[in-house]
């Protein structure tokens, strides 16, 4: 990783905000990998990648549920889960209380609505952040990066002569 750099700060509308952790990015990035049970050593160059996406360049990254996203479903659980449990007790009672299992679960399949689409944009944006990672900011693989990397070497070696 070479050139660790800072992004220049762009000012957006209060509601456009996004929380970055660091703006910090590598103007070249040299990935080397050796998948399991394989002999063969991959090289990707890469450029102008941003401090938190470097996870993304690995083969075993894995796409995980946020922490309101859990919570959300949790939720979601506890909410269905009690208006069973509380419609079931107030048959057995025999005091029926009127809409608690249309507004019930009409709230818990609101919520679990939300929380599925909340998922599923975060998988989207997961997935075309690597693509976009993968596709634009790709400079060279094997055989390009290493003639790159030569004919850069012998440059500097005449250079020095």
């Amino acid at each position: 990783m070479l050139g660790r750099e800072q992004m220049s700060i762009e000012r957006k509308s209060w509601w456009k905000k996004n929380h970055i952790k660091s703006r910090d990015y590598f103007k070249r990035v040299i990935l080397a990998v050796r998948l399991k049970g394989q002999d063969r050593l991959y090289l990707k160059a890469f450029r102008d990648i941003p401090l938190e996406n470097l996870t993304q360049l690995l083969p075993i990254g894995k796409l995980q549920i946020g922490n309101f996203d859990q919570q959300l479903i949790r939720f979601t659980f506890l909410l269905g889960t009690s208006t069973a449990i509380t419609h079931l007790l107030t048959t057995m009672a025999n005091y029926p209380i009127p809409g608690l299992v249309v507004g019930g679960s009409s709230l818990t399949l609101l919520l679990g609505l939300w929380s599925l689409r909340n998922f599923y944009r975060s998988k989207i944006n997961y997935l075309s952040s690597m693509s976009r990672i993968l596709f634009y900011k790709n400079v060279a693989s094997n055989k390009q990066l290493l003639a790159m990397i030569t004919d850069r070497a012998q440059d500097e070696l005449s250079k020095e002569v």
